[in-house]
């Protein structure tokens, strides 16, 4: 990509009766992909990164950084690919590299040398392509003439250093560093063009967001009860605090939910919940987080979501209210092990034409068990896990909301098999209304407050 507008060639004058040569063409191809990258650089300066990306593990340890797969875009607009079986492998040996691996970390760079505008791309001392024999292709309207076509690849190297040479155009993907005497991958995340949930960083921003939505549903049940509806000072401090945690939430998640999102504007989003948390938990000025880095896009992340956790970790919270997934009057949620070391306390929200004794009674003849049991359970025609109502006494530190009843659901390794979904469905074949929602209220690990 050109650093300036000047260093774009200027348009061929096409005139009648001139002489095509070679020269012609290429400037044509030139000028029409040194144009895209300048518009696209600057309506979208992070327009760069990683798209596929794969190392061989095994060839690592030994000292061999190979990458098997590979897709990604260059700061300069070039888009790139490898696979594995390619006539060049891409690879860097680290072998006579090792005492700048020792001690810290050091960056390893994909690149290609940089154009240079009216010089030789196959030849010289730094080609930017190497020509490659093409597929042979016909006539697309006729089919006929089959011709083969030489093609120009991107030459690509890694180079491992901590600034890459102005001669090339490239962007770290990794970072390399010897430990015990074997060579690893840091946890480094490069640059990407977007951003998946199973990603380093859309765990973490996932992560996030569930303790803001947990936290905001534990606020709006303790809200919901008739101490706190009667207790004025507390009411406005809930509510100040959901709105806190909620404000910039449903954006936050839509951007992450697409499973594509590219990492700035996701990372903005994040940045509008830092200050909304900033009254949450009290800090009044929010931080000032590092400058965003695509090349390093994952420290930024990681400072944001450090100070929303820490803000969270400032609401007192002694248990975390889980809801079921309900679906055609079945209530369902996958059971966490570390849950099972006590009986479950959930609380059923009634309908608002049900009654106490209404929720009660659909209880009471509720089929409750795990997924793999339920089906065995109707042909015995029996229950499942034992459940009874509780009080709020007999709850600890649950109040229940206006229109939830508590019950406690006895753990028994028959009826509830850890790390599968508990289901809770209507055992009189829907002849009952079901409830509007049930709640799993899961003590936080130890007694300390969150």
């Amino acid at each position: 990509m050109p650093r300036s507008a000047r260093e774009l060639p200027d348009a061929i004058q096409w005139h009648e009766g001139m002489l095509l040569a070679p020269q012609h063409f290429q400037q044509l191809g030139v000028r029409g992909e040194e144009l895209i990258a300048y518009h696209t650089a600057t309506s979208s300066p992070f327009h760069w990164g990683i798209r596929h990306l794969k190392v061989d593990p095994v060839q690592l340890v030994s000292g061999i950084f190979r990458v098997l797969e590979l897709e990604a875009v260059l700061p300069d607009g070039l888009i790139v690919s490898h696979v594995q079986g390619d006539d060049v492998p891409l690879e860097l040996d680290l072998s006579e590299q090792q005492g700048q691996l020792m001690g810290k970390p050091v960056p390893i760079y994909l690149a290609v040398p940089v154009r240079r505008l009216g010089g030789r791309a196959t030849r010289g001392d730094l080609p930017r392509y190497q020509e490659v024999p093409g597929l042979p292709i016909s006539d697309e309207h006729t089919g006929e003439g089959e011709m083969t076509i030489p093609r120009l690849k991107p030459r690509l190297s890694l180079h491992l250093t901590d600034s890459l040479a102005q001669k090339y155009v490239g962007f770290p993907i990794a970072r390399l560093m010897l430990r015990e005497e074997a060579f690893t991958m840091t946890n480094f995340v490069p640059a990407q063009l977007s951003i998946t949930r199973v990603s380093a960083i859309g765990e973490m921003c996932q992560a996030v967001a569930t303790r803001l939505r947990e936290k905001a549903m534990f606020l709006a049940e303790r809200a919901r009860t008739p101490l706190g509806q009667t207790d004025k000072p507390m009411l406005q401090q809930s509510q100040t605090a959901i709105h806190g945690l909620v404000a910039g939430l449903p954006m936050f998640e839509a951007i992450l939910k697409t499973d594509r999102c590219h990492p700035f504007p996701l990372y903005l989003s994040l940045c509008q919940i830092v200050g909304h948390m900033t009254a949450v938990g009290g800090a009044l000025v929010p931080p000032m987080l590092p400058s965003y880095d695509h090349n390093d896009p994952k420290a930024a992340f990681s400072a944001a979501c450090d100070f929303v956790i820490q803000m969270l970790d400032r609401v007192s919270e002694a248990y975390t209210a889980i809801p079921f997934e309900e679906a055609d009057g079945v209530f369902s949620l996958k059971i966490d092990p570390a849950w099972c070391d006590d009986d479950l306390t959930i609380g059923v929200r009634a309908r608002a034409e049900m009654t106490e004794a209404d929720v009660i009674a659909w209880m009471d003849v509720a089929l409750v068990g795990s997924d793999s049991v339920i089906k065995p359970m109707r042909e015995r025609r029996v229950l499942g896990a034992p459940r009874h109502r509780i009080d709020r006494e007999q709850a600890l530190d649950v109040v229940p909301t206006r229109g939830v009843v508590l019950f406690k659901i006895e753990v028994n390794f028959d009826d509830i098999v850890p790390g599968e979904k508990l289901s809770i469905l209507s055992g009189d074949r829907g002849r009952r209304e079901p409830p509007q929602e049930i709640v799993l209220y899961v003590r936080n690990p130890s007694g300390d407050d969150r």
